[in-house]
């Protein structure tokens, strides 16, 4: 049975499976954990005091949200917890050698060689002025591999494991030439490189395509099939249910639930894990809430528009063009048509590269269009000159994927909104009440206007960007990834959040996403695209879970399927329907509850 972590008396160690804690095979054996931040006195303990072991050949994932302290406790076995870490425990090993007694020196001849780390963003953890080649020799070289030219050929069988094409061409590549999957594979050849018993994985497939994101899961199974012991971090249970043999989920730095995964997810014992595993979008949620939060505000003068019947925002065979640093002209977007219906979600998909963010820069006349044309509200908007746009702008927003690359992180909270209200109102006193309406609109406070954007968590950003893009009473609001790199719990509050307004506001929402969960969930319709076109277009269920085409299909087939837990008790997974959305078909009806 699942094992479920209660709180226990202070300093008490939360074994988390006592009937094999001493097992023979284990590689790594972590007790009663504890890290903690500060100078002297002033320490704060973010990990209290979690356990866990694990044996060659097989994979435990740290599951949790942001904050819950996973991340440090890996970091924690690589010696990356920084000078100012305090860090104690009952024992610490690894194949044999006691991890507590380790100085600098073995940190670092422990790391690469026989730990290997995958860090999240790799376009970040790679350096940018260096070919992947030369990144990927650079582990082989400080562990004194071998001479250059066998490091060379290394390299290239190391490339060439990963699934990297044409490995002899990719490795004088710098990162930035490289697509997000060939730059993350990249990074796993570099922590592979030595042929460490243990890798560490800390959110590998974040924010990558859903077919990228299944090559990068093939390339860790793969090494564990060759015996290699494995951690995953990540907030996606998807991801996790297709890797992991043992899933601990942690809160709060402690972990609440340890388990085996094909059990964890099919019968999760604690309260935590199954909001975890509720508040993940899919077909099944579909029309219905993802989160136990209830927005309280009302919305003011906030203006609710009318469905006229005509579409507010209407494409008509759109072309882009862009010349190449080779001087070859190639086309993103190529002969795309769609139009937006007041009220309604429009969700495009597509793979990096694709062209969905370069039709959304169209729509939003970010971008010349080289052919077509968008309308906005019924008259002419691409082919308007700015300064007359300029007027019309308010009408059509954006919320981005990062809010903390698109806010200025020197202004307040107060000063981003102020930007975008625009004109209009008559004293500060008003600017300054709408600006709190807003904010109270995405589920903010006015104790929030003098924060800058760092001393927000990522929730708070994302919904501060919601509020920026509201500001305006725009018509229509083009989402850009904009749940792609927040936990699932943060993830499901802030779609309810957009589900919500529309409900209310009667606001258009053309969504971009790679995340077919998300979009399924959220989308009355879906456009698909490939290598710049339009493959198939047409309602959410139809497109998704009947797909015809070749490439929509192979979207689809590579969507982590996560086993849904059992119905249990009086009140089974699934959400009661959102406030203005019918169920949908085969939903429980949750009226009788909801008036109670």
């Amino acid at each position: 049975m699942s094992t479920t972590v209660n709180e226990g008396t202070a300093g008490e160690p939360r074994l988390l499976d006592p009937e094999n804690r001493h097992r023979q095979q284990d590689l790594l054996r972590v007790e009663n954990l504890r890290v903690g931040f500060g100078e002297k006195r002033d320490v704060t303990e973010i990990v209290h005091g979690v356990s866990f072991s694990l044996a060659p050949g097989e994979c435990l994932a740290i599951v949790g949200e942001s904050g819950s302290g996973k991340s440090v406790s890996a970091r924690t076995l690589v010696g990356l917890t920084g000078g100012s870490s305090h860090v104690s425990a009952d024992r610490m090993e690894f194949d044999g050698r006691d991890l507590l007694s380790f100085k600098d020196r073995d940190w670092r001849g422990l790391r690469g060689k026989d730990i290997g780390f995958i860090l999240q963003d790799a376009l970040v953890s790679l350096d940018q002025l260096r070919p992947v080649g030369k990144e990927i020799d650079e582990a082989l070289k400080l562990h004194d591999w071998g001479p250059r030219r066998e490091r060379q050929e290394r390299v290239i069988e190391l490339m060439e494991l990963v699934g990297i094409p044409e490995p002899e061409v990719r490795a004088h590549m710098r990162p930035y030439e490289l697509s997000g999957g060939l730059r993350q594979r990249a990074l796993i050849a570099s922590a592979i490189a030595m042929d460490p018993k243990l890798i560490i994985a800390d959110e590998p497939t974040t924010a990558l395509d859903m077919t990228v994101q299944a090559q990068v899961l093939e390339q860790l199974q793969a090494a564990k099939a060759r015996g290699k012991a494995l951690i995953l971090i990540s907030h996606d249970l998807a991801v996790v249910s297709q890797l992991a043999d043992t899933v601990a989920v942690m809160a709060g730095g402690d972990i609440l639930e340890y388990a085996p995964a094909a059990q964890l997810f099919s019968r999760p014992e604690h309260s935590y894990t199954q909001r975890l595993i509720e508040a993940i979008p899919s077909a099944e949620s579909r029309g219905a809430r993802l989160s136990p939060v209830e927005r309280k505000a009302s919305l003011g003068t906030a203006r609710a528009y009318e469905d006229a019947g005509a579409p507010v925002l209407k494409a008509e065979r759109l072309f882009k063009h862009f010349r190449g640093p080779d001087g070859v002209t190639r086309t993103v977007v190529n002969d795309v048509s769609f139009e937006l219906k007041q009220g309604e979600t429009l969700g495009i998909v597509g793979e990096s590269g694709s062209g969905k963010t370069t039709t959304a820069r169209l729509a939003l006349a970010l971008l010349e269009v080289d052919g077509g044309g968008v309308t906005l509200a019924g008259e002419e908007w691409s082919g308007l000159p700015e300064r007359e746009r300029r007027k019309r702008r308010a009408d059509i927003s954006v919320i981005y994927q990062d809010p903390l690359s698109s806010f200025d992180p020197r202004w307040t909270v107060e000063q981003i909104m102020l930007d975008a209200l625009g004109e209009g109102y008559d004293s500060k006193a008003a600017r300054k009440a709408r600006i709190t309406e807003l904010l109270e609109m995405v589920g903010l406070e006015a104790e929030h206007l003098p924060r800058r954007p760092l001393q927000l968590s990522g929730g708070q950003r994302q919904r501060v960007a919601i509020a920026r893009a509201l500001g305006p009473q725009p018509r229509v609001i083009v989402c850009d990834e904009p749940v792609s790199a927040l936990d699932v719990s943060i993830q499901a509050q802030v779609l309810d959040l957009l589900a919500d307004l529309q409900d209310e506001l009667n606001v258009s929402y053309l969504f971009i996403s790679h995340d077919l969960g998300v979009i399924h969930h959220i989308s009355d319709r879906v456009l698909v695209m490939c290598d710049g076109k339009v493959v198939e277009f047409g309602d959410a269920d139809d497109v998704l879970l009947r797909p015809h085409h070749p490439y929509t299909k192979k979207l689809v087939a590579a969507l982590p399927a996560l086993e849904r837990p059992e119905p249990t008790g009086p009140r089974p997974f699934g959400r009661p329907p959102r406030k203005g959305r019918p169920a949908p078909a085969g939903a429980p009806d949750y009226s009788e509850e909801l008036a109670a």
